[in-house]
Order: structure tokens, then sequence, then C-alpha cells
């Protein structure tokens, strides 16, 4: 037997017992005496905390950075001569492929 009636009311033998704890309802705000994982004092505030986080719709915006090409942040080096480029691949002064 649940410790709530039909109006999210405690049950006056739960509210008056010290050793039995009791939390409030995060949607009602009444208290309830906790069972298990149990966050919410019924299952209509339950389905009305669903409800508002569904329907909020205001997930952040993801912006996403534009795409680079691969080539200009790769620095590449020359086996012959030793010469670095940035994003190219060949030589300017041997014009071999590094």
């Amino acid at each position: 037997m649940s410790s709530v009636d039909a109006n999210n009311k405690v049950h006056p033998s739960v509210e008056s017992n010290p050793r039995c704890p009791t939390i409030a309802c995060p949607v009602c705000g009444s208290s309830f005496g906790p069972s298990g994982r149990r966050t919410y004092c019924s299952d209509a505030c339950r389905a009305s905390a669903y409800r508002r986080r569904r329907s909020s719709g205001t997930l952040p915006t993801l912006r996403v950075p534009r795409s680079q090409p691969r080539r200009e942040i790769t620095v590449y080096e020359c086996d012959t001569c030793g010469e670095r480029s940035l994003g190219e691949q060949r030589c300017p002064q041997c014009h071999t492929f590094m």
C-alpha cells in the first residue's frame, strides 16, 4: 500500500513518524516516503516531468567548425634536401615529392 493517497497527500502515519524519512516531489512539492529509486510521488507527476523535459525543445545548438583540408596543416619534409613545406607535397628546390 502506498503512503500517498489519490490527492498526492502524504498519509498522516508517515508524516508523523520521525523515523520514516520523507522526500519532496520535484514536480508538485508534496512529501512522500521513499521507496527504492522512486523520485516522484505519483505516476502523474512522473509523466508530467517527462513531458516537461521533452517539450522544452531548447537543446543547445551545436556549432560544427568548418572543414579544413588536411594538406594545409601538414608539414612535409623533403628526403633529398631536407626542405620543409607547409601543405606542399612537392619540394620547391629539387622538384621531388616529399
